[in-house]
């Protein structure tokens, strides 16, 4: 199941106008989020490593092992966002083998971008889009 679907109905979504910016690389990060509508762009630093559409999971690396953020996140569009707390992640991944499957896959792919974007390959753009 497309992980917007597992939370379209999220009645405490975070929505972000054109522009804004959900999170700052060094931010410290107690959850992740669920893009359910819009886009929005994945950089760190200068380099862009990811352009995120529906289904897409943005800072699940420091849900995972809290560390800081390793990138900043900017709406390239109107957006809408489930927050997914320690408590929704694992209650998500006990109830739904997917998601777990997913967040795996997810943040497997963005530890890969930050250390290709760590190293100065510009340009590099990861396409998480969830299979529909």
């Amino acid at each position: 199941m497309h992980p917007a679907e597992l939370f379209r109905h999220d009645s405490d979504g975070v929505e972000l106008a054109k522009g804004e910016t959900l999170f700052h690389e060094g931010d410290r990060g107690d959850s992740m989020y669920v893009l359910l509508e819009g886009s929005a762009d994945v950089r760190v630093g200068e380099t862009l490593v990811e352009s995120a559409t529906p289904g897409a999971l943005v800072g699940e690396v420091a849900l995972v092992d809290s560390s800081p953020r390793t990138a900043t996140v900017v709406a390239m569009e109107p957006c809408r966002l489930a927050k997914i707390d320690q408590r929704r992640f694992h209650f998500g991944v006990q109830q739904t083998p997917y998601f777990a499957t997913h967040c795996d896959e997810s943040s497997d792919r963005a530890i890969a971008a930050y250390e290709s974007a760590d190293q100065n390959e510009l340009g590099r753009v990861i396409d998480r889009r969830a299979p529909i």
